[in-house]
C-alpha cells in the first residue's frame, strides 16, 4: 500500500494530508472548548470589567495565525522524523526534543511576564519554535510595548521556517516510509533524504 501511495502522490502531499487531517480534528476539539469558554466569558464579561480585568484582544486576534504556523512547523518535523521509527516508542524517542522546544517560554514564564519587553522575551519572539507562545505572553502582559513590526516579522519568519520544515519533513517522511526494518544510521537517513552527500 505504501509503495502505491508513494508512486501516486508526492511525499509533501501525503505529509500535508496527514497534518491537515489531524489538525482539523484538533481544531474541532479546540473550537468546542473555546465555544464553551466564550459563552462563559459573555456571561461574566460585565463582572470581569467590574474587577478591572482587561481582555487582551490583540493577543486573541493574532493567536490563530501563530497557532496554525506553529502547528505546521512542529507537526511537519514530528511526522517526518517520527516516521523513521519502527514503533511508537522509537518515534517518541526521536521526537522528544521537538516536544521540548515549545515549552522553553513556559520555563521562563515568570521572567517574560516580569519583563515582557526585555531582552529574553524579544529573543524568544524571533525564534520560530518559541515565537508563538512568547508573543502571546508579551501581548497579554504588555501589548503597548510590542510593535506591529515585531508581530509581523515573527509571523513571517515562522511561515518561512514552516515552509522549509515541511520540505525537510516530507523528505524524512519519504525515507521513513521506504526504509523499513532496522532503523538506518543518521548518515544514511540524511543521504537518502538528499540533505547530505
Amino acid at each position: 500500500v505504501v509503495d502505491v501511495l508513494i508512486s501516486s502522490a508526492y511525499p509533501e502531499e501525503i505529509l500535508m494530508g496527514k497534518l491537515l487531517g489531524q489538525g482539523a480534528a484538533g481544531l474541532l476539539q479546540i473550537a468546542v472548548w473555546f465555544g464553551m469558554i466564550a459563552i462563559g466569558g459573555l456571561l461574566f464579561f460585565g463582572l470581569l470589567a467590574e474587577w478591572g480585568i482587561s481582555i487582551p484582544w490583540l493577543a486573541i486576534s493574532v493567536a490563530p495565525l501563530f497557532f496554525v504556523a506553529g502547528y505546521l512547523l512542529l507537526g511537519s518535523l514530528m511526522v517526518g522524523i517520527g516516521s523513521l521509527g519502527n514503533n511508537m516508542r522509537e518515534s517518541q524517542q526521536l521526537t522528544w526534543v521537538l516536544n521540548m522546544l515549545p515549552a522553553i517560554p513556559l520555563i521562563f514564564l515568570m521572567l517574560i511576564l516580569r519583563k515582557p519587553n526585555g531582552g529574553l522575551a524579544q529573543v524568544l519572539s524571533w525564534i520560530p519554535f518559541t515565537a508563538g507562545q512568547t508573543m502571546m505572553m508579551r501581548l497579554s502582559a504588555a501589548p503597548a510595548g510590542v510593535h506591529w513590526w515585531e508581530i509581523l516579522g515573527a509571523l513571517v519568519l515562522m511561515i518561512i521556517t514552516t515552509w522549509f520544515c515541511i520540505k525537510i519533513g516530507a523528505r524524512f517522511f519519504r525515507v521513513g516510509l521506504l526504509l523499513t526494518g532496522a532503523r538506518p544510521k543518521f548518515r544514511e537517513v540524511m543521504r537518502q533524504a538528499g540533505l547530505m552527500s
